[in-house]
């Protein structure tokens, strides 16, 4: 009989202790469910470890392409090389529908004596020579007002460094009276990664020209005589000879009329 209450005593203790161990996993089930997932929160969270990191990156230098691509610009720029050009200029007096040539010769090495030498093989006129700077390509313009410029070459080429880079326009006078040609030279900075340019311009040079009315409109006139003479001298002359006449008939009718008051 004794046996039998500690039994169901010892039965008893276990129930409790069960009981006990399911309300407690109970309540840790339940806060785990509730809590806040810090890590959810870490990586959708702006605040926290995105902020704090993003500096430490910059500092290290591991990700600045902002930064980076201004400083490889700035490094082009500073290491743009030396180079000689030499270009011919026109006469400082053409008529109006005369044409020539402008060239321009571009070379790293060689002196601008030679390279004026090299260009007066070719083109006829006096030629300048200056120094400048520029990067491995190079774009040359010509305009003007006044004038019919066409490039015989690429305006935008890449210098070789053993050879001379050449540009060519064929100029037509158009306007007359004092005009002005354009020539630039610019230094073209290629990203690279990127599909936009940058453009320096390292050389500006106006060039005056006295642009006249010559031989080619005499020319003009001379082989269209017939022409002029249907069009203007005709009825230039026909205009005359009827102000001659009416002038005449003018001082004819005056002359009558003074005679007739002087017979009254």
């Amino acid at each position: 009989m004794r046996n039998k209450k500690i039994n169901t005593g010892n039965f008893i203790i276990i129930a409790i202790c069960i009981v006990i161990a399911i309300v407690f996993a109970g309540v840790i089930l339940t806060y785990l469910a509730i809590m806040p997932d810090e890590n959810i929160e870490n990586t959708n969270s702006p605040n926290k470890n995105n902020i704090n990191t993003i500096p430490k990156i910059i500092e290290n230098n591991e990700y600045k392409p902002i930064e980076n691509k201004m400083h490889f610009v700035d490094n082009l720029l500073e290491n743009m090389v030396l180079s000689n050009i030499v270009f011919n200029v026109p006469d400082s007096n053409v008529n109006v529908g005369q044409s020539f040539s402008i060239k321009l010769l571009l070379h790293l090495s060689m002196p601008i004596e030679n390279l004026e030498r090299k260009l007066k093989e070719t083109v006829k006129g006096k030629v300048e020579g200056y120094q400048i700077k520029i990067s491995d390509i190079v774009e040359a313009r010509l305009t003007g007002y006044g004038f019919q410029i066409s490039s015989v070459t690429p305006e935008e080429q890449p210098v070789s460094i053993k050879h001379a880079t050449e540009w060519q326009w064929n100029v037509r006078a158009l306007e007359p009276g004092i005009q002005h040609l354009h020539l630039t030279i610019n230094a073209i900075i290629d990203l690279k990664d990127d599909t936009k340019k940058r453009t320096i311009q390292t050389f500006d040079r106006e060039i005056k020209v006295n642009v006249a009315v010559g031989k080619e409109i005499l020319t003009f006139v001379k082989n269209n005589w017939q022409w002029f003479c249907t069009v203007l001298l005709i009825p230039l002359i026909t205009f005359i000879w009827r102000s001659k006449n009416k002038n005449k008939e003018k001082d004819n009718k005056d002359k009558t009329l003074n005679e007739e008051n002087g017979g009254g």
